[in-house]
């Protein structure tokens, strides 16, 4: 039989591997936002080719480049009025439409405006009009956002359909909802979900290794 004192120890040790997971996140947070955006801009030559049949299509493209220039240059505020405008030009669940809220998102997850970002994802997950790719991209999104700020328990119920389905943010869905389970203190659970990652042959590599690292951190 364990000692008050063995308990103790225990569970300051397990204390420990939470805060170390947590500091994990923390930096994989920034990069699973960066893998995300990174897979928007990839997707977009096929979304928006499907969509370049009309003048005014063309008029978006050049608007939503000119944009993307904006952004690599670093001047955001011209960047969001330019999103703006393609936003306006041909509506907002449209292909461009959706591409540049999702920038504009972005925009304002650099800019410090979590609040302001999670309210854009949410609108497009909400929005019926739009692709469920997208849909499901911006709930990934909206977590990564609002994990500081928003229940646990509730964000976990959010992406679990995601997380438990077939789709190609599964496994992005199940990782956050890993480390949802941490911040709520289930640690066993969250476990069991980067044990899931790891040993699947079918998630991304670098998903796989993430997952393993954060299992190695909490101990077996």
């Amino acid at each position: 039989m364990s000692s008050p004192l063995d308990s103790l120890i225990e569970e300051v040790d397990e204390d420990l591997r939470r805060d170390r997971a947590v500091a994990l996140f923390r930096r994989y947070g920034a990069y699973l936002i960066a893998l995300a955006l990174g897979i928007i801009i990839a997707v977009a030559a096929v979304i928006v080719w499907r969509q370049y049949k009309s003048e005014r299509e063309m008029t978006r493209s050049t608007t939503y480049a000119a944009a993307l220039d904006a952004i690599n240059r670093g001047n955001s505020e011209e960047a969001s009025q330019l999103l703006g405008q393609v936003t306006a030009a041909g509506g907002a669940s449209s292909g461009y439409g959706v591409l540049a809220r999702l920038q504009d998102g972005a925009l304002k997850a650099k800019g410090g405006d979590a609040a302001g970002a999670t309210a854009i994802y949410d609108g497009i997950a909400a929005d019926s009009g739009v692709d469920p790719l997208f849909r499901d991209l911006a709930r990934i999104l909206s977590a990564l956002t609002s994990f500081d700020t928003a229940d646990p328990a509730q964000l976990a119920g959010r992406l679990q359909p995601l997380a438990e389905g077939n789709g190609p943010w599964r496994f992005s869905a199940k990782e956050i909802s890993a480390h949802l389970a941490l911040k709520a203190g289930d640690t066993a659970r969250a476990k069991t979900l980067f044990a899931q990652i790891a040993d699947d042959p079918r998630a991304p590599e670098e998903a796989r290794s993430r997952a393993a690292a954060m299992a190695s951190t909490l101990g077996s």
